[in-house]
């Protein structure tokens, strides 16, 4: 199979532009595939081939270089998506460089996944036929019961009747694509999108730009022409506005509580924030900052890790009750403190963590949840557990005052997290208390 890749963009001499593929979900720094690109009269084109045995999803970016340098990429918060089906021969994608849009605030996780979180499931592949074009675009002003359609001059797209305009498929978050059967359309044709009521069809907003035109295409059998639109422009919506509150975590303290605000103590702040009516709640940064186990350690934009989180907002009472009973004369004098004891709060946490461990630790890492999470957490959590125990055993987070692994690689990550390895008690400890804190922040 053969992927070909097609930008129209302007660059500065002795800049190079380059598509990077990688999978699905990659993290940072995960290896990505670098596809240079060959460029006549701003026309950049490259292309990459594929063995593929079964299906296969892919996501992509562009970026601008000037040698090993990167000077500019596309907006992270637009994502190409390319869909390849083994039994296909040829992918063609014409393309358009993605900059950050007129409403970027519509793309934030607050507003996808909380406020505008749309009913429908994302749509993991597309119907193909034997010549199929694919017209894809980006939006993210479909609300929560709404869906990005498209109409035009045709049968196939409705004969502008927004009734009949074809509802499209989101293929990845405020990505949207309709796939159609080439060999049934009759080129050239116009059409446009428009966002529609899934409640109500009559409910429809066009987008503002003048009518879109498509010539005809030659496709032969067994090909797929992947066509990215400019992203429409709707009227201006009014600004989403709601009070709510914003809190660091540790400040949440309860009567119950282990001295310090914790994942417990998320609900009670929720059935507050509903009685007084406020709508939001954002938390400052729970990520683990843990260098010294001191009070230096307390900002909570001092992270060690962008994927941790951290121990001290571990909830005690979730934990087997043995666990709670044995420390409970402590908890009781840490919490009636008239101040927040950091260094001590983070003490009795990783004593409850560490007596929770050897009560249900092994039991709980060999369950399907725990199973679940460490494959989706895998390419961070192995390294990260290793350098805790490093940090404990040297007495410093500084790694360049360690007298082993001082420079990290993944081969020594990897047998130093193996079974049967000499720290795998204090590795499988660390796994625990992450798959704890996982659990409990989804609870809360």
């Amino acid at each position: 199979m053969k992927v070909r890749f097609h930008l129209n963009y302007r660059t500065q001499p002795g800049e190079t532009l380059h598509v990077l593929l990688y999978r699905e979900g990659a993290a940072a720094n995960e290896q990505k595939i670098n596809i240079p690109l060959t460029v006549c009269e701003n026309n950049w084109t490259g292309e990459i081939q594929l063995l593929l045995k079964q299906p296969l999803r892919l996501n992509y970016h562009y970026e601008v270089r000037s040698g090993a340098r990167t000077l500019r990429r596309e907006w992270h918060g637009s994502v190409h998506v390319l869909d390849l089906q083994p039994s296909l021969q040829n992918y063609v994608v014409y393309d358009r460089w993605q900059d950050v849009p007129s409403e970027p605030w519509l793309q934030s996780l607050c507003m996808t996944q909380v406020w505008r979180r749309r009913q429908k499931p994302l749509v993991l592949s597309l119907p193909v036929f034997k010549r199929t074009l694919v017209l894809q675009t980006y939006s993210a002003r479909p609300n929560v019961h709404e869906e990005l359609c498209i109409s035009g001059s045709i049968a196939a797209l409705g004969n502008w009747d927004p009734a009949h305009a074809l509802p499209m498929a989101e293929i990845a978050p405020n990505t949207w694509a309709v796939s159609l059967d080439a060999g049934q359309l009759s080129f050239p044709f116009e059409y446009k999108f428009l966002v529609r009521s899934t409640q109500d069809p009559k409910a429809v907003c066009w987008e503002e730009n003048k009518n879109r035109s498509f010539q005809e295409v030659s496709l032969p059998e067994g090909n797929v022409e992947i066509w990215n639109q400019t992203r429409p422009v709707f009227a201006a919506e009014q600004p989403f506005r709601t009070a709510g509150l914003e809190i660091p975590l540790f400040s949440l303290r309860s009567k119950n509580g282990w001295g310090v605000g914790d994942f417990g103590d998320i609900p009670l702040l929720v059935d507050w924030a509903v009685k007084t009516g406020l709508r939001a709640i954002e938390l400052l940064p729970v990520n683990d900052t843990t260098f010294t186990r001191s009070w230096q350690d307390s900002s909570p934009y001092r992270a060690l890790s962008v994927f941790a989180l951290h121990p001290i907002y571990a909830d005690i009472r979730a934990l087997p009750q043995p666990v709670q009973d044995s420390l409970e004369p402590e908890r009781a004098a840490l919490n009636e403190a008239a101040e927040l004891d950091y260094e001590g709060a983070l003490q009795l946490k990783l004593k409850g963590l560490k007596y929770a461990f050897e009560q249900e630790g092994y039991e709980q890492l060999a369950s399907p949840q725990f199973q679940a999470f460490f494959k989706e957490n895998e390419y961070w959590l192995p390294g990260y557990a290793m350098f805790c125990v490093l940090r404990d055993r040297f007495n410093t987070a500084d790694h360049a005052r360690w007298s082993q692994y001082v420079f990290f690689a993944r081969e020594d990550a990897r047998q130093f997290c193996a079974l049967g390895a000499p720290d795998e008690q204090e590795v499988r400890f660390w796994y625990y208390v992450q798959f704890v804190l996982h659990t409990q922040f989804l609870n809360s």
